[in-house]
């Protein structure tokens, strides 16, 4: 499969990331760099954006400037692994003088069309900033992160190797849960683990903790029916509802770093 393509069909429609200039309340001390400049560092190095979002504005005077995602492949980078997986670039940055360039490690499971984010504990996240930029800095990056993936991809295979009882698959989702949702609502919401932990295609079932994890993290980003709620009719009957995604891309950084942190001190409380 072939990721060498024209980036334009993909960032076009995105203000934020073919902006030519930064929002009017940066100060004088911020650099602006465009986006493009960085996706042609990663282009140069052959990885090709496949996938771009940017974050809802209602502001307008920040709309164009916010925060925005690209997720880049590249063909001659694998992953040796028994899964389908394919190692990703995710860059994020934002033109309103909050943000720096963030580069960071990736994998796509092309079996469901999940996309996932490397917890930093592992594999560190490369922040840039504007001011003193330089496309040495982006090099560096991304061949530290071409370095990890033979790293990454010895750690889906280990995830692919240990079994889970059904206690230990109710502790990861419930730990999985607060991660999204916080204590709070976790206690205040009625959630179906067994319904959470449920496989959504055959690819998953096995009882270890790569198909686990894979399970709940596509629930939770893209939601799915794992929660009880009341009717409003006489007899207070409950039904299961369908949770919502998550849209939001710092949202979706985060809980893909959580639960990514969450598999591997599972794998390491398994091992020890």
């Amino acid at each position: 499969m072939q990721y060498q393509i024209n980036s334009n069909n993909i960032i076009d429609r995105f203000s934020s990331i073919t902006k030519s200039g930064s929002a009017e309340r940066t100060s004088d001390k911020y650099s602006f760099i465009p986006t493009s400049r960085v996706i042609s560092v990663l282009e140069k190095h052959n990885w090709y954006p496949v996938l771009a979002g940017e974050m809802k504005c209602r502001d307008e005077k920040r709309r164009g400037f916010q925060k925005h995602i690209v997720k880049f492949r590249n063909n001659s980078v694998t992953m040796n692994n028994q899964d389908k997986m394919q190692p990703e670039i995710i860059l994020t940055n934002s033109h309103d003088g909050f943000a720096s360039f963030c580069i960071q490690s990736g994998l796509y499971r092309f079996v469901c069309g999940n996309g996932l984010i490397v917890a930093d504990s592992t594999f560190s996240k490369h922040s840039i900033r504007h001011r003193g930029y330089t496309d040495q800095a982006v090099s560096l990056a991304i061949d530290e992160i071409c370095d990890s993936v033979p790293l990454i991809g010895s750690k889906v295979n280990d995830f692919q190797t240990i079994e889970l009882t059904k206690d230990e698959k109710g502790i990861f989702a419930m730990a999985a849960l607060t991660a999204k949702y916080g204590e709070e609502a976790l206690a205040e919401r009625d959630f179906d683990v067994d319904l959470l932990l449920e496989p959504t295609r055959r690819a998953d079932k096995a009882p270890v903790l790569w198909d686990t994890f894979n399970t709940v993290q596509e629930k939770l980003l893209k939601g799915g029916r794992f929660e009880h709620k009341e009717t409003g009719n006489y007899y207070r009957r409950k039904t299961v509802v369908k949770s919502r995604g998550v849209n939001s891309i710092p949202e979706n950084i985060r809980i893909n770093k959580a639960l990514w942190l969450l598999t591997e001190k599972m794998a390491e409380l398994k091992t020890t």
